[in-house]
């Protein structure tokens, strides 16, 4: 048995945490292995965790499989803390692992926000502090805040080369800071910031230095106004998250070096600036930074001293250039995601974001450039030279938040494997802080409609474990005194009083889920139910009638005309009202987790009276509203009991998809339900054909064009300057892929996949699927091949575990179980091989197990 992955609040070996009883989590690996008792321990050194003394703190053995969300009771923590903590798994110790706290009372009490004169305005400052460390140090680090963004230098060296760091937040909440470990010396130091407007879009910052010396003895220098600490303009004459940066090589200057001398005449005393509102935190997410760097496609000279750049895929973040060029020449990079005409780069929908970037060079042999307080949404970028400019050399990097990706899905069919792959990109391209509607124009929103269906892939391509929960809170501190919290979190745009189509308990449940992450919950409770009594509001006769987007963006044949963006076959008030009523079964089942009875049994009262209103108002002789695609999707969801009308509502959606020729006319919010409830009813063969249809509209059609991410309209041109080509709103088919194709149901996976269950759609138009995801009790792998009239169904669970799987709707193993042969089928692989679904791929002809170590067991499948 293997111990591994051990994690502080969601993080590995974190320097800064701020909670006064952190959660622990791990994993365990080995076949057949269940975790029957745990004991942490929690010591002030490595020689004491590996002796198990438990200094701090020692839980003592307890039983029971939990693996994450075990929170800390012993000892008061302090502040500034090295901390070293084991667990022990059924009497086997785990290696130790590290956390440090930074504050747990007022953060950096004597410090001051300090800033620069408006005489800078426009361009980066340089903040410097010349320190000089009076004998050998132990440790140091460095807290701040920087905003909008700053980054970290200490004796001329990155600190760490990371971007945007906490930079964004409900400000007049939470305000985040950094944590760096500088390498400070005995002698003379200099700690440097470098700070641009960010999202924030202004520049300030508040910090504190702490310095351990080998002694043991600590020194802290806060910022103050004053000569302690000076700032001048960097070489970034400006910095835009949209506009781009301008940086001009020739004013660069050895500011970041302990041995530059810092003059009066270049530097000024830092002045004291106002603070924000919100109260200081350690920020609880990984920075944004580059997770993948390539060669472009190509990089094609057009005459005149221009370059087209083609990243071969539409990605978030810059081009990285190195160049041979006189003093003054300047090299600007235009960002795009489409070219047309004579291979010019197309920019309309970018709207007002400048995004470029403008370089000029110092004159050395050769220099190498990167924008660092920007970013851009592109595939491709016009290099334009002025001036006597030689190309060395071109990259396209990929930025993101440095979330680590979780899931992976292959299968035999080249289209619908690309398919995920745009997903996963659309997915990657928008996170930086929070969930980005898009990363290429004037925009970059949270915005809360779009999440009600793009949540449901990004668990599944990336570990939010800490990116999720944290955005929850970020909605529950956008809330004002009435309730409401707006359409984007932060709010910065679209009605302050959010559309009821929002995902508010949604992602919590989800966090909950997948992560076991009950805090979330407990949290944010009273939030969803102010929320829930907002919507009460609107309420007449029983159902809710605030409803402002709908189904939103469908494709313009099923739109209401003008600008394409509403739904002509679904109203916004059919929307809101459902959506309401999911929001209240959602808030019930919080209610039931957290233990909350009297408050479940309300809300399952209005819900269900609300369903009887909806009833009466949508539900005419069987048929839901008008029985549109949407209509029928959303009913499913929300009356799951009726079986019957249900299986007629699958029924018609799916009769109406083959009336269209295997086209959808859902918004972003109606084809993700379309896509589960289909699945469920037995219909995946025909969401494969409407995937992999090449005509438009559709995703298939999307690939013929060249998308390399999923699209926010479903045309390629509509003629406005709404049309975001990297938008994961209709990128929720690839939930699909793995929950249903793949057979990851990860809905039924209880308390956070202690249980798996595992049901595959063997559609007839796939000879093989392959899938993982990486969960917090370790990964999970499936895998479905057609041999002959045989499909051969591998898994692999990680340890801790027990699983069911199901064919065709039939259990082949319960509650770790085979239902025929008593073989426990837990912690590791096993095959069952299954006879060839007949035609309505309902049924399971005949069935085997057979163990990996070859064993077989036969048996006929119970029908």
């Amino acid at each position: 048995m293997e111990i591994y992955d051990l994690r502080t609040e969601g993080r590995q070996e974190p320097l800064g945490i701020d909670a006064a009883h952190p959660a622990f989590s791990w994993k365990i690996r080995g076949e057949n292995v269940f975790q029957q008792t745990y004991r942490i321990r929690v010591d002030y050194s490595e020689e004491a965790a590996l002796s198990k003394t438990g200094e701090a703190w020692d839980s003592g053995t307890i039983v029971s499989d939990a693996t994450s969300g075990v929170c800390y009771e012993g000892t008061p923590l302090k502040e500034h803390g090295q901390y070293v903590w084991t667990v022990e798994v059924n009497g086997a110790l785990s290696s130790p692992a590290r956390f440090e706290v930074s504050y747990l009372g007022e953060p950096m009490p004597c410090a001051r926000w300090i800033g620069m004169p408006l005489s800078y305005a426009g361009g980066t400052d340089v903040v410097r502090l010349d320190f000089s460390a009076r004998k050998p140090v132990r440790r140091a680090r460095f807290y701040v805040a920087a905003l909008g963004t700053g980054r970290c230098y200490c004796n001329g060296k990155l600190a760490e080369d990371s971007y945007f760091n906490g930079s964004v937040s409900v400000y007049r909440k939470k305000v985040y800071y950094s944590v760096y470990a500088p390498e400070i010396r005995e002698g003379r130091n200099a700690l440097c910031m470098e700070i641009g407007y960010g999202f924030y879009g202004a520049k300030k910052m508040k910090g504190e230095l702490f310095v351990e010396y080998a002694d043991g003895s600590c020194e802290t220098v806060p910022t103050v106004a004053g000569r302690l600490w000076n700032v001048t303009g960097g070489a970034v004459t400006e910095n835009s998250i949209y506009g781009g940066e301008v940086y001009d090589a020739r004013r660069e200057r050895d500011w970041f070096s302990p041995d530059y001398a810092v003059s009066t005449s270049e530097f000024v005393a830092a002045y004291c600036t106002d603070a924000p509102e919100g109260k200081l935190c350690s920020n609880p997410l990984p920075p944004v930074a580059v997770s993948e760097s390539f060669a472009p496609l190509y990089v094609r000279g057009m005459g005149g001293g221009r370059y087209l750049a083609d990243a071969g895929k539409n990605i978030s973040g810059r081009l990285k250039i190195t160049v041979r060029a006189e003093r003054g020449a300047k090299i600007t990079l235009r960002y795009a995601e489409i070219i047309s005409g004579e291979s010019r780069v197309n920019r309309a929908n970018l709207r007002t974001a400048k995004s470029r970037d403008v370089y000029i060079a110092a004159g050395k042999e050769e220099e190498t450039y990167a924008p660092c307080f920007t970013y851009h949404g592109f595939r491709y970028a016009e290099i334009v030279t002025e001036g006597n400019v030689e190309i060395l050399g071109v990259t396209a990097q990929q930025m993101r938040t440095a979330v680590t990706p979780a899931g992976e899905f292959a299968c035999s069919d080249e289209c619908l494997s690309r398919l995920h792959e745009m997903a996963f990109l659309t997915e990657a391209n928008n996170l930086h802080g929070v969930f980005t509607d898009c990363p290429q124009r004037d925009e970059r929103l949270g915005w809360l409609n779009d999440l009600s269906s793009r949540v449901f892939e990004s668990v599944c391509n990336f570990d939010l474990s800490v990116f999720l929960p944290n955005f929850v809170d970020m909605i529950s501190d956008s809330q004002d005194d009435t309730g409401a919290f707006g359409d984007t979190v932060p709010f910065t745009v679209g009605s302050d009083t959010a559309d009821a189509v929002d995902a508010f308990q949604l992602l919590a449940l989800v966090a909950y889920g997948f992560y076991g992450d009950r805090r979330v919950l407990e949290k944010n409770y009273e939030s969803f139910c102010r929320w829930n009594e907002k919507l009460a509001g609107f309420v007449k006769g029983g159902v809710c009638e605030w409803g402002i987007y709908g189904d939103w963006c469908p494709a313009f044949a099923y739109s209401n005309g003008g600008d394409g963006t509403h739904s002509a076959m679904v109203t916004p008030k059919f929307m809101g009202a459902a959506y309401y009523l999911w929001n209240l079964s959602l808030t019930q089942k919080i209610a039931e987790i957290l233990g909350k009875n009297e408050d479940a049994e309300r809300w399952g009262a209005l819900f269900a009276e609300g369903k009887r209103a909806f009833f009466e108002k949508y539900v005419k002789d069987g048929v839901i509203g008008g029985g549109s695609q949407t209509e029928c999707a959303v009913a499913m969801t929300i009356f799951p009991e009726e079986s019957e009308l249900c299986k007629e509502w699958a029924k018609r959606a799916a009769e109406d998809l083959r009336a269209r020729g295997y086209h959808t006319t859902c918004g972003n919010q109606g084809y993700r339900h379309l896509f589960y409830r289909l699945a469920e009813a037995g219909y995946a063969e025909e969401l494969c054909r409407l995937l992999l249809n090449k005509e438009y509209p559709g995703w298939g059609y999307m690939l013929e064009q060249g998308a390399t991410t999923v699209w926010e309209r479903w045309e390629s041109d509509v003629g406005t300057d709404m049309h975001s080509f990297d938008h994961p709103m209709f990128a929720a088919y690839d939930g699909f892929l793995f929950n249903y194709l793949a057979g990851i149901r990860t809905k039924e996976c209880e308390n956070a996949f202690q249980k798996i269950v595992v049901e595959p759609c063997f559609v007839k138009c796939l000879q093989s699927v392959s899938a993982s995801l990486e969960t917090v009790r370790g990964k999970i792998s499936v895998r479905w091949e057609r041999t002959g009239k045989t499909i051969v169904l591998s898994v692999d669970t990680p340890a801790n575990t027990r699983l069911v799987v199901r064919a065709a709707g039939k259990e082949l193993c319960m509650n770790g179980r085979s239902v025929r042969d008593g073989i426990e089928l837990t912690n590791g692989k096993f095959i069952i091989e299954i006879g060839e679904c007949d035609e309505t791929n309902q049924k399971v002809v005949g069935a085997c197990d057979r163990t990996a170590d070859g064993g077989v067991y036969d048996g006929r499948l119970y029908r």
